[in-house]
């Protein structure tokens, strides 16, 4: 009778290590599982267990929200080393002020990003900072140091975003040709995400309108009070929407005595007089206008 051989019965070597490296690749997808939800999953989670959460920007849905308008006139360039640091304390500002879940959306002027539309080119929510501002969101309610840190990671990514546009005013193949600062503030007057009853708006220019608008200071009489300005043909087709209840922060950046041989038709003083009263003459519920100084502005 011939001998039974085991060795059918039994895997080879190489099937036993088939077997075993299938199953380790078994169990670490099974203990991978709950390091993917950690890592990428948290919201999947909380979507399915209708805890809710705040998007990618840090902002809860709220019909209340408050919201934060930053326009900036990207036509500045050549600012001196202390312009430049009041035109990035200027920009922190909205950021700092703003209340708990506030969205801060950047306009600007730059060369291929501005348009009859507006278009944010960033946008953020100032995220609670404290239980009781969790709280008065109705959001879930956070540890303290978690809260902590949301801030300050909302506060570094709108930091590199405020560097970016000041980098962008300096380099002349981002600087802007023209200054259309009265067709942004129409654009953004119309944006579907500025039409909250709370609101505020940060204004950055020169106040050098430059379109084909007007040429303020460069061509006699483009720049008349405010009051007979409003009653051009001209202005008829970028008069913004009202800008009711807005509180309006303007940082004007002044870099000479104005007038010059290249804008001969206003002074420094006209235009500090003529912004704030088209901002007011629009609704605006107040203007803190602050000048940046060259040094020799008057």
């Amino acid at each position: 009778m011939a001998r039974k051989s085991f060795n059918a019965r039994r895997p080879s070597r190489r099937n036993r290590s088939r077997v075993g490296s299938s199953n380790r690749l078994k169990w670490a997808a099974i203990a991978a599982v709950p390091v993917a939800l950690l890592s990428g999953g948290i919201w999947a989670m909380q979507a399915l267990t209708g805890v809710e959460s705040a998007d990618a920007d840090f902002c809860f849905a709220r019909k209340d929200q408050f919201q934060v308008a930053v326009l900036v006139d990207n036509s500045l360039g050549g600012l001196s080393a202390q312009q430049l640091r009041d035109y990035e304390t200027g920009l922190m500002r909205p950021f700092e002020r703003a209340p708990a879940n506030a969205r801060i959306s950047f306009f600007t002027t730059e060369r291929g990003e501005s348009g009859s539309l507006a278009r944010p080119i960033f946008t953020i929510c100032k995220p609670a900072g404290t239980p009781q501002e969790q709280a008065a969101l109705s959001a879930p309610a956070k540890p303290v140091p978690y809260l902590k840190r949301q801030v300050e990671e909302a506060r570094t990514r709108y930091r590199q975003a405020v560097a970016d546009i000041i980098n962008a005013a300096q380099d002349s193949a981002r600087r802007a040709l023209d200054s259309p600062v009265l067709e942004l503030v129409q654009a953004v007057s119309k944006y579907d995400g500025f039409q909250g009853a709370r609101r505020s708006l940060t204004l950055v220019t020169d106040g050098l309108q430059n379109s084909e608008t007007a040429q303020f200071c460069a061509a006699k009489g483009h720049m008349p009070p405010y009051p007979a300005f409003a009653d051009s043909a001209a202005y008829q087709t970028i008069r913004p929407q009202p800008l009711t209840g807005v509180d309006v922060t303007l940082l004007l950046v002044e870099q000479t005595v104005l007038p010059t041989t290249q804008l001969p038709y206003c002074t420094n003083a006209e235009l500090r007089a003529w912004w704030p009263a088209f901002l007011e003459g629009n609704g605006a519920a107040s203007v803190d206008l602050n000048r940046l100084r060259v040094g020799a502005g008057s």
